[in-house]
């Protein structure tokens, strides 16, 4: 890692194919660093101090670095997972949510730590037999999106200070599912088979209670399939609105900037990666 990354808003990257986290100064683009030995890292996620966990499918564990960091500052290991994917973590309380994608005969749950230490409560929905992503809105409500029998699209909320899952009804058919992240005012859902065309997009969910409606949508013009992504701000002091999104491309092996909510063709795009899985933004504090 440069010396200069701890000073600047950051881009990490997910590389799975290479087994390492790319690290990038956002806005700009330009490489600050890298983070490796890394075990098929998937999913990307931040906390309120703009530590970074990285989720290792292949090993069960999921790693934090501080910001700007090379070393591990902490590792947490989930026994009993599958092939873990993707985190998030609550603002107000700390905790870490990961999910388990399953295995072939389906199995698909989330884990959750307590103020991301500890040993994980999991939870299952026999709805979702493979859990892709999840993502908290401000109020501490976790959102999980999946696929059910049928490979048909499944979402379901862990409402703060729930002991179980709840499913929520969606009236859009979402192509195949991918990232899940607030943007501030509605639950957005990826979707890597947008509009059964090879390309991906960005739906915005507005939930009530158990049903759940498309309040817009965000075409990711030219992309092929991305799977996670990430909200970026390009202006003030750290970074200004969300009016970027960030989004890895497996299936073209790059990582395309899109106008949000607007999306269109990529203004920006970094290339060179093998397999590129996940997104997050670590911001200066």
């Amino acid at each position: 890692m440069i010396p200069a990354a701890r000073a600047q808003n950051l881009l990490y990257v997910s590389d799975e194919g290479a087994n390492d986290v790319d690290v990038y100064a956002y806005p700009a683009g330009t490489r600050a660093g890298k983070l490796t030995n890394l075990a098929q890292p998937a999913g990307l996620c931040t906390d309120t101090l703009g530590d970074v966990w990285v989720v290792q499918s292949s090993s069960a564990k999921v790693t934090e670095f501080g910001h700007g960091g090379a070393k591990p500052i902490a590792t947490l290991t989930i026994s009993g997972a599958r092939r873990l994917l993707g985190c998030a973590v609550d603002p107000a309380t700390g905790n870490l949510a990961v999910t388990d994608l399953g295995n072939s005969k389906g199995g698909g749950s989330l884990w959750v730590f307590a103020r991301a230490q500890g040993i994980p409560k999991n939870y299952r929905d026999p709805k979702i037999s493979f859990a892709y992503f999840d993502g908290y809105d401000l109020g501490g409500n976790l959102f999980v999106d999946g696929l059910g029998r049928g490979s048909r699209f499944e979402l379901a909320e862990l409402p703060k200070g729930a002991g179980e899952l709840k499913d929520i009804a969606l009236y859009k058919s979402v192509g195949f599912p991918g990232g899940v992240h607030w943007d501030g005012k509605y639950v957005a859902i990826g979707d890597q088979d947008y509009q059964g065309r090879q390309t991906s997009g960005i739906y915005q969910i507005s939930v009530s209670g158990s049903r759940a409606r498309v309040k817009g949508t965000t075409p990711l013009t030219g992309s092929c399939d991305v799977v996670q992504f990430a909200f970026g701000r390009t202006g003030g002091k750290n970074g200004g609105q969300k009016n970027q999104v960030i989004g890895p491309d497996v299936c073209q092996n790059n990582v395309g900037f899109y106008q949000y909510p607007a999306g269109g063709s990529a203004t920006k795009t970094l290339n060179g990666f093998q397999y590129p899985v996940g997104a997050a933004l670590s911001l200066v504090k």
